[in-house]
């Protein structure tokens, strides 16, 4: 049980840096207009998996 878990966090810190990459590929023109538009999406991003991934590792520790 305790590998899932990890397993989890190794997807879920994965798609946070691969958002994190995209969205500093496609920047925008200002720095410090991309910096709160990156990290606004990338938190965003991080509570939406979370909300995901926390349900589904509650169903396996039931």
């Amino acid at each position: 049980m305790k590998v899932l878990e990890f397993l989890l966090e190794i997807i879920r810190a994965t798609f946070f840096l691969i958002v994190y990459y995209l969205l500093m590929k496609y920047k925008m023109s200002s720095v410090e207009y991309r910096n709160e538009i990156s990290l606004f999406f990338c938190s965003m991003f991080a509570l939406v998996m979370w909300g995901i991934l926390d349900p589904i590792k509650l169903k396996e520790n039931k």
